[in-house]
C-alpha cells in the first residue's frame, strides 16, 4: 500500500506527530499541506491528514486543501486517516473536518485527537519544561497506539457533535477574520532578518524586506513566527496577561529522534 501524509504545523506539534507516523508507516511522501499539489496524491492508496485544532475548528487552510487538492480529483483510496493535535479540547475540529472531507467526495476511515502543549500565548502560558516533557511523553505514547490502529486499518471515526453542520457553516463564514491577525504582531530592533520566521510560516505569510520582515495578512494565528524567532523579536501590541512564554516543540519526540 502506497501511503502519503500531509500536515499543517505552526509551533511544531503536528509536524512531530506527522514525522513519527510517517517513519513508522514508511510512507512514500510526508509533506506540508501548503506545499502539496494534486500530483502528489496520485497513485496513493492511503492518505493521512495531520493538523492542529485552533479555537473550535481546524486551520482555515484545510478548506482550500480539501477542496483544491484532495477533492480536485477523486482518488480510489483504501484508507483515509485524520489526526488532530490540540491544547486542551478538540471541540468541533473532528466534526467540521469530517464534513469537509465528505463534501469533497471522500469518507474518513479513522479520526483521532492528541492532547499536546497549548501554544496560543495570548490566553495561555507555556508550562515548565518538566510539564512539557510529561505531556510530550503521553502524546508520544498515544501516537504509538494510533500507529498500530492505522497498521491494522481500524475503522474508528469520532461521533459528530450536535449542531456540527451549523459549526461548519460558521467556520466557513468567519475563517477569513484570522488573516489580519498579523497586524497585532510587533517586530522590534532585535530582528536580524535571519529568515527563520519565513521558513517556519506554514502559509508563506512572511517575506524578508528592506525593513526586516513583512507580513502579508494571510495569517492562521499559529504563532510559528513568534515561537521560533531566535531573538524573540516578535511580540504583540497588547502584552499577554500571562506574559511572554515560548515553545520549541514536543521534546520527547525530539529526544527519541536523536537516539
Amino acid at each position: 500500500m502506497k501511503s502519503g501524509i500531509f500536515y499543517f504545523s505552526g509551533a511544531g506539534n503536528s509536524k512531530a506527530v506527522a514525522q513519527e507516523i510517517a517513519k513508522s508507516l514508511d510512507v512514500a511522501i510526508c509533506k506540508k499541506m501548503g506545499e502539496t499539489t494534486v500530483e502528489d496524491l496520485k497513485e496513493l492508496d492511503q492518505i493521512g491528514l495531520i493538523f492542529p485544532v485552533y479555537y473550535f475548528a481546524p486551520p482555515t487552510l484545510l478548506i482550500s486543501f480539501i477542496r483544491d487538492i484532495l477533492g480536485k480529483e477523486i482518488h480510489d483510496l483504501d484508507y483515509l486517516f485524520v489526526i488532530m493535535t490540540h491544547g486542551g479540547m478538540s471541540a468541533y475540529g473532528p466534526s467540521i473536518t469530517e464534513r469537509l472531507i465528505e463534501e469533497s467526495g471522500y469518507v474518513a476511515s479513522y479520526t483521532e485527537t492528541i492532547k499536546m502543549i497549548d501554544t496560543y500565548v495570548p490566553i495561555t502560558k507555556v508550562p515548565s519544561k518538566e510539564k512539557q516533557d510529561i505531556v510530550s511523553k503521553l502524546a508520544f505514547e498515544h501516537v504509538q497506539k494510533i500507529i498500530e490502529d492505522i497498521k491494522n486499518q481500524e475503522i474508528n471515526v469520532k461521533t459528530r457533535l450536535p449542531l456540527s453542520n451549523s459549526a461548519l457553516q460558521l467556520f466557513k463564514r468567519i475563517s477569513e477574520w484570522r488573516y489580519n491577525y498579523d497586524k497585532k504582531f510587533v517586530v522590534d530592533s532585535r530582528c536580524t532578518s535571519c529568515g527563520v520566521c519565513v521558513e517556519k510560516c506554514p502559509v508563506d505569510n512572511i517575506i524578508l524586506s528592506g525593513k526586516g520582515i513583512e507580513y502579508l495578512h494571510n495569517c492562521e494565528q499559529c504563532f510559528a513566527c513568534y515561537h521560533h524567532c531566535p531573538t524573540h523579536a516578535i511580540t504583540l501590541k497588547k502584552k499577554p496577561l500571562m506574559g511572554y512564554t515560548y515553545y520549541k516543540g514536543p521534546k520527547y519526540f525530539t529526544k527519541r529522534e536523536t537516539k
